[in-house]
């Protein structure tokens, strides 16, 4: 989980999107006879994120962020169409994030073939990210079902995809 939690927090500071999580405000207090400036700690809402809850971008890094507190891997597919709607899964963000839905992944490989049916409705640049966690997970699900993707591709995208699955994922650690 300290992996994880690492990735969500890297990932939470890379694409600045909680505006609040992690703060420390200043704030004056003025008591009766003296006036002076007191720190206090913002509240930090670590509380399990709702499926309900999870459609802007705040409630997503929420999510990502406390997710070593509260693994909701149930709202993996709802994360990330939000991620790829908002345009997070092109760009400088992407990897953060196939980093981060990878280890999910691998937390959870009976769920692969599920989840990655669920995401059809993706971009193309979002289905690419996730083939990749896919391939991250290092998972025999997920190796499993990248063979059965590529082999239902045309004979020249088929040779492409399988050079790159069939030789060994790198270790998300050392990258």
């Amino acid at each position: 989980m300290k992996k994880l939690r690492t990735i969500a927090i890297a990932l939470s500071g890379l694409i600045v999107l909680s505006s609040a999580a992690g703060q420390t405000a200043l704030a004056s207090s003025k008591k009766g006879d003296k006036s002076s400036s007191q720190e206090k700690k913002t509240e930090i809402d670590t509380s399990p994120v709702q499926m309900k809850d999870l459609v802007n971008i705040d409630a997503l890094t929420r999510w990502m962020t406390y997710y070593y507190l509260h693994p909701q891997p149930e709202l993996l597919v709802q994360a990330l169409l939000l991620a790829d709607k908002q345009g997070l899964l092109q760009g400088d963000s992407a990897a953060p994030l196939q980093a981060f839905t990878s280890r999910v992944m691998a937390q959870n490989p009976a769920k692969l073939k599920d989840w990655f049916a669920q995401m059809a409705p993706m971009s193309e640049p979002g289905k690419s990210v996730m083939l990749t966690a896919i391939w991250w997970s290092n998972t025999s699900e997920g190796k499993e079902l990248l063979n059965t993707i590529g082999n239902g591709l045309p004979e020249k995208s088929k040779a492409e995809f399988h050079k790159q699955i069939d030789g060994a994922a790198p270790e998300i650690e050392t990258m």
